[in-house]
């Protein structure tokens, strides 16, 4: 396994739109202005489901556990991004995906998943100091969710963007060695994408909790997650083991044939995405 070494330059700061300020009291009793956003595109984290009224329990029905069933999404860490190209994706941290399109009209919502665009979600959207309030008419229920990030000017450059996500696809036949290839460098992509973003944003902490594959990413170097520890969630995207394996073999066998040398900018996150934007180019422009 090799791992990369480099860095400069600096990105801008976001400017981001559809925010409104509102002033709270503190201690001091001075005014400090609190940042709301009220804009429906960006990353939400699912907190908890509400229901409109109290279910009817089965004498033997344990309440703790009814409340548990309906916040089973949260407790996955679920998470809705929503794009201004009209594109949203669903992850959880169990590895469940789901791509798909959405409109809005009013304040009604509509989710079209890509796997069967029949099954259409309709909810009713509300806005709440940084949450987002999603009520499924039908059923009553009521997603609250909590703002974790902010679009990105560029709908395509956020990491969670279903473009950047095309690897969670699990393969239903064998695939060729270039559909493989693409495999690779989809993730790739992903990671690269992760890094920019929290360069952009500013980011203090980077998460991969979505995004366990064949990467390794440490202070100022890229390198591979040793072949038998690689994670099982990424393994089953691939028709079959062999065909992962052969996935992470292609990323090996460029590490070790690949050289990089750049001056560091001081910034890991920012000198491991170039690290990253050069192995993708590499390995694209391979044959």
């Amino acid at each position: 396994m090799r791992n990369f070494y480099f860095a400069f330059f600096t990105c801008s700061i976001l400017v981001m739109s559809s925010c409104t300020e509102v002033e709270t009291p503190v201690a001091d009793e001075k005014l400090k202005k609190v940042e709301v956003y009220n804009g429906l595109e960006g990353s939400w984290r699912l907190l908890r489901t509400e229901e409109q009224q109290t279910a009817d329990l089965a004498d033997d029905e344990d309440p703790l556990l009814a409340e548990a069933e309906v916040n089973n999404d949260a407790v996955k860490g679920l998470t809705l991004s929503i794009f201004n190209d009209n594109t949203y994706t669903v992850m959880a941290g169990d590895g469940s995906y789901v791509p798909g399109t959405w409109t809005k009209e009013n304040n009604k919502l509509t989710l079209r998943p890509d796997v069967d665009p029949t099954k259409i979600l309709v909810q009713e959207v509300r806005y709440v100091r940084n949450e987002l309030k999603l009520r499924n008419p039908k059923t009553g229920l009521t997603n609250i969710y909590s703002l974790e990030e902010k679009p990105l000017p560029q709908a395509k450059e956020d990491p969670l963007h279903k473009d950047n996500n095309t690897w969670r696809i699990a393969a239903t036949a064998k695939e060729s060695e270039a559909q493989v290839k693409e495999r690779l460098l989809n993730i790739v992509k992903h990671y690269t994408y992760i890094l920019k973003a929290a360069n952009e944003r500013k980011s203090e902490v980077v998460s991969f909790v979505y995004s366990r594959a064949l990467i390794n990413i440490y202070n100022g170097g890229i390198g591979s997650v040793p072949k038998d520890q690689l994670p099982e969630e990424w393994i089953q995207t691939f028709y079959s083991r062999n065909q992962a394996l052969e996935a992470y073999n292609m990323f090996e066998n460029y590490l070790e044939s690949s050289t990089y040398r750049a001056a560091s900018s001081g910034n890991w996150i920012e000198d491991d995405y170039r690290i990253l934007l050069s192995i993708y180019a590499g390995l694209k422009g391979k044959k």
